[in-house]
């Protein structure tokens, strides 16, 4: 048995369950009280919700690969697949982006709560930990990638974020419905260079971690599993 794609397939079980059970909990208790969300759409506004949402699904199209190399001898290289690869690019960049974004800007306004409870900690935290481990340690390419298309890495936040500017823009997301996600989305309530700065710092860093997880991927997953005696284990 593999054990590099053993370890993937628990981290995978672990990401699945921590993300389902969390974002369920999240929508179910607001919705009662009748906060943050509003409606079932509004649930969507947030990307720590459609961040992990994507995770969930990239991890269970890996889970379904592995568990068949894993009990049904599936040839394992269909997971080195560059494809594969880049969704699970934008899946590391998204949850980092969702850490930084959390401990850079919403940690310091809103305070420790929104890091504390289980649902937050799981989405603002552990999840983004466990998808970027798992990426850098255990995800597989057919071959080198060149480091523009390492950038198709950005693409889920690239979307949101243009969506979002776009309702905020032409005003279906104000502050006075209480429908702006994030606080530098008040593009008309904040100073220019705040929305400005935190949206294009959003932007380069996004970019840059495609670049840096492409070869954070290459040098530490080497190291770790040079021998092939440590990559296939047999139990």
């Amino acid at each position: 048995m593999d054990i590099k794609i053993l370890i993937s397939f628990i981290i995978n079980i672990i990401i699945i369950f921590l993300g389902y059970t969390s974002l369920t909990i999240e929508l179910n208790n607001s919705l009662e009280r009748n906060t943050y969300y509003i409606n079932f759409w509004g649930f969507f506004r947030f990307f720590t919700n459609d961040g992990n949402i994507y995770s969930i699904f990239v991890s269970c199209v890996i889970f379904s690969f592995q568990f068949s190399i894993l009990f049904f001898k599936l040839n394992s290289n269909i997971l080195k697949n560059n494809i594969l690869y880049l969704l699970c690019l934008g899946s590391a960049v998204s949850e980092i982006i969702i850490l930084l974004v959390v401990l850079i800007l919403l940690l310091p306004q809103f305070g420790l709560f929104i890091i504390t409870s289980y649902t937050m900690f799981n989405l603002h935290i552990f999840i983004p930990i466990l998808v970027t481990i798992r990426f850098i340690l255990f995800e597989n390419k057919k071959n080198n990638i060149d480091k523009t298309k390492t950038l198709y890495g950005s693409l889920p936040i690239m979307i949101y974020g243009l969506i979002t500017l776009f309702f905020v823009l032409f005003k279906v997301y104000t502050k006075e419905n209480n429908k702006i996600p994030y606080p530098f989305f008040e593009l008309y309530d904040n100073p220019l260079w705040f929305s400005i700065l935190s949206i294009g710092g959003i932007v380069i860093s996004t970019f840059g971690l495609c670049i840096l997880m492409n070869y954070l991927n290459e040098i530490l997953k080497n190291k770790l599993f040079e021998k092939e005696n440590i990559i296939s284990t047999s139990f």
